[in-house]
């Protein structure tokens, strides 16, 4: 589990490219890894 702060103003498009990207690099280093991220309005 993540839990990730982003900009309350960011749109929900941002933040999922966001946590898609974070996902994809943590895939590259840990295969099979199971991710769940939380993102959190600041």
């Amino acid at each position: 589990d993540i839990d990730c702060s982003f900009d309350k103003e960011s749109s929900i498009e941002k933040v999922h490219d966001l946590t898609s990207e974070i996902e994809h690099v943590i895939r590259t280093q840990i295969k099979n890894a199971v991710i769940t991220i939380h993102p959190e309005p600041i």
